[in-house]
């Protein structure tokens, strides 16, 4: 880790950041004195600088790595004004300031109804309820024929290379948050390959959930990298294996956990 580049007039706030041992202390030092927090922002930017060239030499399959600024003060406080729009007439705090527990009931039903939050991804989604205030006055710029679709995971077909995005558009997507160690209940092995591969449920395996899983063995329906389960069967979306398995990967981490 790169240290903070020492300016000259560094030395003056050195005593009053030495006490301030984590990042709160420091934040809340910063906001109560605000030249502590101009000396801190000035001493970051030649290792900030240096980081961003850095990351920026990173390629991908031949494309460079875009590297962005980090969001600012005036960006954050526009978010802020925007979610204040949820909050109650007689809330005089500002919701990003607010925990989740006590987040508004407006910003809670907001976010139930329009957010998809999984592991890797955040999206949000207008809707086309008569009762929804906010897509009342924001209606979406589709037609009114054209639905609004959550953004698919990639998903690979039969040939083993991964579906166009219009192939998919439409159909529910499984949420993966729960391939953890926690969640390993069975295995199978994979017909070609012989490889035990890990099957994750959020719940405790039925007994008719273990038969169907048996039945998906005993048929040799199952390789490495295909869905354990087809769209449409009762299982597909609660109990799943992991997706871009190859044949040539090495057994999972979390097989031991089972």
């Amino acid at each position: 880790m790169y240290a903070c580049k020492e300016i000259p007039w560094m030395p003056t706030y050195k005593y009053m950041v030495k006490p301030a041992s984590t990042l709160k202390k420091l934040r809340d030092l910063s906001e109560r004195q605000p030249n502590v927090k101009s000396a801190l922002e000035e001493s970051l930017k030649p290792t900030l600088s240096l980081l961003k060239h850095r990351f920026s030499k990173l390629k991908l399959h031949g494309r460079p790595a875009v590297v962005h600024d980090s969001v600012t003060l005036e960006e954050i406080m526009n978010i802020s004004n925007v979610l204040d729009l949820f909050k109650d007439a007689k809330d005089s705090s500002s919701v990003i300031d607010t925990k989740e527990k006590n987040a508004p009931k407006k910003l809670k039903a907001f976010i139930e109804r329009h957010c998809r939050a999984w592991q890797y991804s955040f999206q949000i989604k207008k809707c086309d309820a008569a009762d929804c205030w906010y897509c009342i006055l924001n209606p979406k710029r589709l037609p009114e024929d054209k639905p609004l679709h959550w953004l698919p995971d990639p998903t690979k077909g039969p040939d083993g290379t991964f579906q166009p995005l219009e192939d998919l558009l439409g159909i529910e997507a499984i949420d993966r948050d729960f391939l953890i160690g926690g969640k390993v209940r069975s295995f199978i092995m994979c017909c070609l390959c012989g490889k035990r591969r890990v099957v994750y449920c959020k719940e405790r395996l039925s007994r008719q959930q273990v038969t169907d899983i048996e039945v998906v063995q005993d048929n040799l329906l199952y390789t490495c990298g295909s869905m354990l389960f087809p769209y449409g069967h009762r299982n597909h979306e609660t109990v799943v294996v992991k997706d871009g398995l190859e044949c040539a990967a090495e057994m999972e981490t979390t097989y031991s956990a089972g």
